[in-house]
């Protein structure tokens, strides 16, 4: 594509990578055009170097601008040089007319749900910080359960580029002063009994005092104008497209089978890779204070896929581990099966306790909450982990504690 001297002569590279941006690229050629310069410690000075005066294609600067946030060593500057030569200060998605009846078109003739819901699923969109889908994901949005379902795909693509313009009923935000200054702004839970309770964009809660209150005013959107700037116009058309698929007949459509959805994963922070190293995988399923854990969704269909995971590698000849949990909530207590498929490459503690696994694990359960800790080894488990919740007749009556909390 570019030669085998581009990809190890910083200086010479340049040029050719610059020429190459300067039409619309996919992002594993973008990823292979400019990785290996990036991995440079002079790559980045060169990049710079050559792309001033430049001008290269908008959807190609998203994708090196997200190559280079992704290098061992971002620099900003290039980051902006990158913007500038792919003037994404102009190239923000600007809905009109002709645009969206092009999207709706694209949508049905090239649309690709799978990648669109890997798209909906990445960190910097912040779309599973927001909204729900089937109760698995944070509540400050309404729930995309059936959305697709009940929107037509033009209703879709104008509530992306136009977030304020569709704002479903009881999703409106309230922004409120207090009389010691503060400024709060969030969807409203509740008011009752002089205490109002807003649902701010992290998902946060806040309560303000109905006589602290010196102002309120009707708010816009918690959905940031411009979150989907920063995809390329396949990605938007794919986004669209698993969007418009949710709630309908097929993959994307949630079953009434009793999945575990809303699960966390443990974060790899240094103390957490001492604390599995000094001890061992048992210390995972312990409360030690030393351990982080963050909310992750299962995908709609209800795999949790391992590569949005944390691995941890303590000891030489021990594979890459993950670490996942989940909490069922048991109101009348008996016996309980919950089916994780094959059991290979699994391990389960269940309130703490290392237990055996066999595909379906089979225990009685008390009422009250309890909690499942399961190592994932990624050699094994590529794909992912799925948990469902069984019938047993005359069994324990449980359900699973969704990540909101509900």
């Amino acid at each position: 594509m570019l030669g085998e001297r581009s990809r190890f002569d910083a200086v010479g590279s340049v040029a050719p990578i610059v020429e190459f941006l300067g039409e619309p690229r996919s992002e594993a050629e973008v990823v292979e055009a400019i990785g290996p310069l990036l991995g440079r410690q002079d790559g980045a000075a060169a990049m710079l170097s050559g792309l001033a005066g430049r001008t290269i294609d908008a959807d190609a600067a998203r994708l090196a601008i997200r190559a280079a946030r992704s290098a061992p060593r971002p620099d900003e500057t290039l980051i902006e040089a990158l913007r500038a030569a792919g003037s994404l200060a102009d190239a923000g998605w600007k809905r009109t007319p002709e645009l969206v009846a092009e999207l709706v078109t694209e949508v049905a003739a090239s649309g690709d749900p799978v990648r669109g819901e890997a798209i909906y699923r990445r960190a910097e969109l912040q779309c599973v910080n927001c909204h729900a889908i089937a109760g698995a994901g944070a509540v400050v949005g309404p729930d995309l359960l059936s959305i697709g379902a009940s929107a037509p795909v033009d209703y879709l693509i104008d509530s992306l580029l136009e977030p304020n313009d569709k704002v479903k009923e009881g999703y409106h935000s309230k922004v409120i002063e207090t009389d010691s200054g503060g400024l709060y702004t969030g969807i409203v839970v509740t008011v009752a009994d002089g205490l109002w309770t807003l649902r701010q964009a992290d998902g946060k809660l806040v309560r303000v005092l109905d006589e602290e209150i010196v102002d309120s005013a009707d708010g816009r959107s918690l959905m940031p104008d411009g979150t989907v700037d920063g995809l390329t116009r396949q990605e938007l058309v794919d986004l669209v497209a698993f969007l418009s698929r949710l709630g309908k007949v097929g993959e994307f459509s949630v079953d009434g089978r009793s999945l575990i959805r809303s699960w966390e994963t443990l974060v790899r922070t240094d103390e957490a890779h001492r604390l599995l190293n000094r001890t061992s995988h048992d210390s995972a399923a312990t409360d030690d204070p030393s351990l982080v854990w963050r909310s992750i969704a299962s995908r709609v269909g209800g795999v949790l896929p391992t590569v949005e995971l944390s691995f941890f590698s303590v000891h030489p000849g021990i594979p890459p581990t993950g670490f996942v949990r989940f909490d069922v909530q048991v109101t009348s207590a008996g016996l309980a099966e919950i089916s994780f498929g094959e059991s290979d490459g699994l391990a389960l503690w269940v309130d703490g306790v290392p237990t055996s696994l066999s595909g379906t694990w089979r225990g009685e359960l008390s009422e009250g909450k309890h909690r499942f800790v399961v190592a994932i080894d990624s050699t094994v488990r590529p794909e992912g982990i799925t948990a469902e919740l069984l019938p047993v007749d005359g069994g324990a009556t449980l359900r699973p504690i969704l990540a909101s909390g509900e």
